[in-house]
């Protein structure tokens, strides 16, 4: 009885130790693969901040009959602002765009051509964008980190190029519809441009036509009596860590 009892704990004491090594090589049973990290970079329509600033922004620039009196009447007002150019006009009038950068504004990327980019090959959209920051960095010296889409026409295949770029998407929350050619009924007046403003609003403007540069001094002027402040993209970037928006467009 003895002789069993004493071979009988050896088993036990073999089984346990097998279990034990075993549980200690195997792997855990409810351990999944670690999902990684979406690396997609934000498209951004407003930057959500306690204070009151907003972003002017002008799209298609650098224009030669608009450029240089919009540049002096943000000087005029002491405001920077951010100017998304294209290369084509910006390799065409370079020292415009020198200008717009010796003055302290905030540059962004608005493709080469102005073109739909939904429209276009994945690779044709890689190329407008990169074509267009080799352009700003080579006459200006400093690298672009923003990116607009003509006609903010944009869909998940060239969000997804943009991304893979390194460029932030920047959208808008409040239209000013001072583009050539808009129909009268669809301008909205300056009341209902200043009721949709809200802080971290970015404001679509455009480097053309003579409707921005008369209606120009009328918004700021609104906008001051409203307690907002004028300023770049970077500006409000920096004044607060908040999470930008996605995909998201006020009402």
């Amino acid at each position: 009885m003895m002789q069993q009892s004493v071979i009988q704990k050896t088993l036990f004491s073999a089984l346990l130790i097998s279990l034990i090594l075993g549980m200690a090589t195997a792997s855990p049973v409810f351990a999944g693969p670690k999902k990684k990290k979406s690396s997609a970079i934000k498209t951004v329509w407003r930057i959500p901040t306690s204070q009151r600033c907003v972003a002017l922004t002008f799209d298609d620039g650098p224009k030669p009959e608009e450029c240089t009196p919009l540049l002096n009447l943000l000087d005029t007002y002491g405001i920077r602002a951010t100017f998304f150019v294209t290369g084509r006009e910006s390799e065409a009038y370079p020292d415009l765009l020198r200008r717009i950068s010796d003055s302290d504004h905030d540059i962004g990327n608005h493709t080469f051509n102005h073109l739909n980019l939904t429209k276009l090959k994945s690779e044709a959209v890689k190329d407008e964008i990169i074509k267009t920051n080799e352009i700003i960095y080579k006459i200006t010296g400093k690298p672009t980190h923003y990116f607009r889409p003509p006609g903010c026409q944009i869909n998940g295949r060239v969000s997804k190029i943009i991304s893979q770029t390194g460029m932030q998407t920047i959208l808008y929350d409040v239209n000013v519809v001072d583009y050539t050619g808009s129909d009268e009924k669809t301008i909205p007046t300056l009341d209902q441009i200043l009721s949709q403003v809200r802080p971290g609003s970015i404001i679509l403007l455009h480097n053309g036509g003579t409707q921005t540069l008369t209606n120009l001094p009328l918004l700021i002027e609104g906008l001051q009596k409203l307690g907002y402040q004028c300023v770049r993209l970077s500006d409000i970037l920096a004044i607060n860590h908040e999470q930008p928006s996605r995909h998201h467009r006020p009402l």
